[in-house]
């Protein structure tokens, strides 16, 4: 049964990274319902992204290997709902 993850990304602030995700999800058929990504204050070299995703917990298990396998990734997790990804992004207003 499909439903809204939470998907956050902590990666090498790279060029092209961002682009290799979208591509894993979109060939998986996973639907992308909200996108944030930002760059660490304190190394511009290192950032993070959180997406919404809607899909099957099956997928999210597939895809999560696969995005840390990027030489860039330093870490990705995932959490069913969407609490995860406002709590993502309160934590982003307050670092700034």
């Amino acid at each position: 049964m499909k439903k809204d993850f939470t998907f956050i990304v902590y990666a090498e602030n790279s060029f092209g990274i961002l682009n290799r995700m979208i591509n894993a999800f979109n060939r998986r058929r996973i639907r992308i319902r909200t996108l944030m990504a930002s760059e660490d204050e304190q190394n511009p070299h290192t950032g993070s992204a959180g997406f919404i995703l809607y899909t099957t917990e099956d997928m999210m298990r597939k895809v999560k290997p696969q995005i840390e396998k990027f030489i860039e990734v330093d870490h990705a997790h995932y959490e069913e709902g969407t609490a995860a990804f406002y709590q993502y992004l309160q934590q982003l207003s307050v670092e700034k």
